[in-house]
């Protein structure tokens, strides 16, 4: 540069981090105290959101498309006063959240409260992760007096008579018809507005789909696609562990479920795929093992639970047992194995008592004795047509096992229990199990049937999900046996155990 010296710049001027991170934190806080601020739907929500309608219904597959998630935003902005689609009552507003049971309840208020703008809510109201917002009555108060009270679908109509409501939301599809049909009149002195979120599966929903049908309520469907996972402003949504929920995972979510069941789990439908032989994943070149127990992938020499399943038939008094052995998941990657060890399927009526000679016979066959079994699960008890004589029950089989066991009370260690008590038994329990059994099909080495079997065998080829097929009694008798297992897993998301059970190392 002529005629001039080094040009000298000023130093740069040191970045203020402590400004930076207090306008973090601001922005944080900002952020937890009102979440709902800065929410944004995807597709399905928004159509919910926006339609004009006053009954509206949003379907889609089961956890795809947020559809609670939808409903307690839609709930939380009627309590708040701010829906930006619609005008809402001026003044306090009554909203009942009907869910399924406590448990689901119970996840639905964690996921409102993550929502709720924390300084609209009146002083006191919590969130505790056991009871959420109280276990008798559970309901968020807002400052003008607005509330959102969580009821379960299993009370009685009569129960919901007299409430003068604003808003009804239903997640998954109601239980009873009359319970909907009241909580509509609860709605006719305001106007109100009903919302459902659902996948329609585990109810009877064939006069809500004719319903939808008739146009009495708008029937938002939408199918699991990319474009409905992803946000106006391109963002594609991501499970809790980061994966993309793009094409690829779509696909991997399809391969999960049952072939019949792909058009109401993945997509919403209204009904299953008919289909022959649900369990696509069945292989007898893998699954089908001679001389199991004593085979290179047998469970000898595993820690096992041995587990015993019953079904007691029809009028034809044709009974199913199944014997199995499963060893637990162990670590949080791991997956349960199961190895079908023994049926008793006779080919004509037996009585109770020929049933206890027949089962002990299967035990005997596999080198194991009644009392090696961690647990044992049967049918409710059947009946004559008028439901009158019992004619096979859990409890007169354990008397006939008592009996030739040599045991000198009516009752064996471990007793018969009900498959059909207890959490995660009751609607859409046949399917969920179902759905547990193929999903073994699916692990590489973690699912096995002696060739002794062929009832199972028979089952498994050909069972199309009808009531009556032939071999449902043998399906059945497997599930029993199997049920604190695929029950647990419905519940907690994995494994559980019976409560009685013991670890036998077969020998």
């Amino acid at each position: 540069m002529a005629g001039g010296g080094p040009v000298v710049r000023p130093p740069p001027r040191l970045m203020d981090y402590s400004k930076i991170l207090d306008a973090a934190a601001q922005y944080q806080d900002a952020i937890d105290r009102d979440p709902l601020d800065r929410f944004r739907g995807t597709p399905p929500q928004l159509a919910l959101w926006k339609s004009p309608r006053k009954r509206r219904l949003l379907r889609t597959g089961n956890q795809v498309g947020g559809k609670t998630t939808a409903a307690c935003v839609e709930a939380l902005w009627w309590a708040t006063h701010r829906h930006p689609y619609r005008r809402t009552p001026y003044g306090p507003v009554q909203i009942w959240f009907v869910c399924v049971s406590w448990q689901q309840s119970l996840s639905i208020q964690r996921k409102l409260w993550d929502l709720c703008p924390k300084d609209a809510v009146e002083d006191g109201v919590t969130f505790d992760s056991d009871n959420g917002f109280g276990t008798k009555s559970p309901v968020v108060t807002f400052r003008d007096g607005s509330q959102i009270w969580f009821k379960t679908g299993k009370q009685d109509a009569l129960d919901m008579a007299g409430a003068t409501l604003h808003l009804v939301i239903y997640d998954e599809p109601p239980k009873r018809q009359r319970n909907f049909s009241e909580l509509e009149r609860r709605l006719t002195r305001t106007g109100g507005e009903m919302v459902l979120t659902m996948t329609p599966v585990n109810a009877r929903i064939d006069w809500l789909k004719e319903m939808a049908e008739a146009g009495i309520l708008e029937d938002l469907h939408f199918r699991c696609t990319p474009e409905m996972l992803t946000l106006e402003d391109g963002t594609v949504l991501r499970t809790d562990d980061g994966t993309l929920m793009d094409a690829a995972w779509i696909a991997g979510e399809r391969r999960k479920v049952m072939p019949h069941e792909e058009p109401v789990l993945i997509d919403g439908e209204w009904e299953f795929r008919a289909t022959e032989g649900l369990f696509a994943g069945w292989k007898p070149s893998e699954h089908w093992i001679p001389g199991l127990m004593d085979s290179t992938v047998g469970p000898r020499g595993r820690d096992v639970h041995l587990l015993f399943g019953i079904d007691y038939g029809d009028d034809r008094l044709r009974t199913a047992a199944a014997l199995v052995a499963i060893e637990p998941r162990r670590g949080r990657d791991g997956h349960d194995r199961i190895w079908i060890l023994g049926e008793y399927v006779p080919d004509r009526g037996t009585t109770t008592d020929m049933d206890a000679a027949g089962i002990l016979t299967m035990l005997s066959a596999a080198g194991l004795k009644w009392r090696q079994l961690a647990a044992a699960h049967g049918d409710k008890r059947y009946t004559d047509a008028g439901g009158r004589l019992t004619k096979k029950s859990n409890a007169m089989l354990e008397k006939s096992l008592s009996r030739r066991l040599g045991l000198r009370g009516r009752h064996t260690v471990p007793p018969v229990r009900s498959a059909k008590r207890g959490q995660g038994r009751g609607a859409g329990a046949v399917f969920h199990s179902v759905r547990w059994l193929h999903e073994l099909m699916l692990t590489p080495g973690a699912f096995h049937v002696d060739a002794s079997c062929s009832n199972v065998r028979r089952a498994f080829e050909t069972w199309d999900g009808t009531e009556r097929h032939p071999s449902k009694d043998i399906l059945d008798a497997v599930r029993y046996a199997l049920v604190p297992y695929w029950a647990g897993s419905r519940r907690s998301g994995g494994s559980a155990s019976p409560g009685t059970a013991s670890r036998l190392q077969i020998r």
